[in-house]
């Protein structure tokens, strides 16, 4: 999704800092792939078009990225 979209793939790439090939290199590890959730996560829009695109409910992105490593919990009271 982030590949083929032409407004989100140059923001990515910038906030991440990688090129295309470290982006296939780094396709497995974990901790890349909480990045790139949390990236997704960062707008509502983007969270459901992954989701309409996998045919997943919105909420299940927010449950993969609580899988891997990273995740900061917010807590408010």
């Amino acid at each position: 999704m982030i590949l083929a979209d032409e407004n989100l793939l140059p923001r990515f790439l910038a906030l991440t800092g990688c090129a295309g090939d470290e982006l296939r290199a780094r396709i497995a590890d974990p901790n890349f792939l909480g990045a790139v959730l949390d990236f997704i996560l960062e707008n509502d829009e983007t969270v459901q078009r992954l989701a309409d695109g996998a045919g997943i409910a919105p909420e299940t992105v927010m449950v993969a990225r609580t899988r891997l490593p990273g995740m900061q919990v917010e807590w408010t009271p």
